[in-house]
């Protein structure tokens, strides 16, 4: 079982660990800790489980950076999660200019579907990552969405039944 360690804006509580937390819960009604994967920055958001490589994709901060990153996490030995990649976009390094209309360019969750893992960004857009050589991650794509009329960001990039092609479709929601 993940749970993701989130700190709460404005909270400035003692004792908060931020971070990801690996439980074993084969017995459901005692889930036991493997392990808690301190981050930098607020903790994670998001995580998502990619159950058939063993790897975990989460939104993390990092130090240099502004808003979260997406970190891909090899949980293959859940006693030792090992980072595999970070991937942020050139304009999340601090003191570099946003694109036009983005407030923040935070990664918000992530979704796998075949070499390609699928990420909204807040209230920017859709990034896309390729992910052949996962350890080289690279952004293949990227669309700029315009603003919501409303005060909620993009939540998820979830791909269709087909990857790329003339039927390929990414549902923003």
């Amino acid at each position: 079982m993940i749970v993701n360690a989130e700190q709460i804006r404005g909270w400035d509580g003692e004792g908060f660990l931020e971070g990801t937390r690996l439980f074993d819960a084969s017995d459901p009604e005692n889930p036991k800790i493997i392990i808690s994967f301190p981050v930098y920055g607020r903790g994670t958001h998001r995580p998502t489980l990619d159950e058939e490589n063993r790897l975990l994709y989460c939104s993390y901060g990092s130090e240099g950076y502004r808003g979260n990153i997406p970190w891909i996490l090899d949980i293959d030995n859940p006693a030792n999660p090992e980072v595999v990649t970070q991937f942020p976009l050139e304009e999340q390094r601090e003191g570099t200019p946003l694109p036009p209309d983005a407030k923040t360019l935070q990664f918000h969750q992530a979704n796998r579907r075949g070499d390609y893992l699928y990420c909204s960004c807040a209230d920017w857009g859709i990034v896309v990552l390729e992910l052949k050589g996962i350890v080289n991650t690279m952004q293949i794509s990227y669309f700029n969405l315009p603003p919501l009329p409303w005060t909620l960001p993009y939540r998820a990039a979830c791909p269709g039944n087909r990857p790329f092609g003339s039927d390929s479709r990414v549902y923003l929601v």
